[in-house]
């Protein structure tokens, strides 16, 4: 991928958690390991946890790494839709999702980011 005529790498190894499910209550852990622009590939352990199927949405907080002691962790939190599951060599499976937008988000110890759905209707009230 190139931008102002630099090539770059979209490919990270960056935790993730994954919700899900009706109200997104259903949770698991994975990592990011390519972030493109309106696309991402997580890989998660291929045990027999339940996972989000092809045409599932589902909620995703990236967590970003922090450079300085005094910065606040923070993630990028994004809805997505599956478009594809994929069984590797290994035993893990890969998801690929494709996403609209994304936003960086503060993230607290044990908090889980809000979304901006939940907010305005926090705001309205």
């Amino acid at each position: 991928m190139k931008a102002n005529g630099r090539v770059f790498s979209t490919d990270v190894e960056l935790h993730c958690k994954v919700f899900w499910g009706p109200k997104a209550r259903l949770e698991f852990s994975g990592t990011a390991v390519s972030i493109d622009s309106g696309s991402m590939s997580l890989r998660f352990p291929g045990d027999h946890s339940p996972y989000p199927n092809v045409g599932d949405r589902v909620h995703l907080e990236v967590s970003l790494p922090v450079s300085s002691k005094k910065a606040a962790a923070k993630c990028l939190a994004l809805r997505a839709e599956v478009v594809q599951v994929s069984d590797a060599v290994d035993g893990s499976r890969q998801l690929n999702l494709h996403f609209r937008k994304a936003a960086f988000r503060d993230l607290g110890e044990g908090v889980r980011p809000k979304s901006v759905k939940t907010m305005k209707k926090v705001a309205f009230q």
